[in-house]
């Protein structure tokens, strides 16, 4: 898809976490960061996650 991906300025993910997925739809470049971001920091506020124990 020429709209979107590389050499676009928009995109669209799916982000993948040991609870299952979630769609990002196409949006800006720096919305799709920010969802991802926000997604990370969730993780991480997790009680007891692997993420936020930092055990491997």
């Amino acid at each position: 898809r020429e709209e979107i991906g590389f050499d676009a300025d928009e995109n669209e993910v799916v982000l993948i976490t040991h609870a299952g997925e979630r769609t990002v739809p196409r949006a800006p470049k720096p919305q799709i960061a920010a969802a991802v971001l926000d997604e990370v920091e969730r993780l991480l506020e997790e009680p007891n996650s692997e993420e936020s124990s930092g055990s491997a």
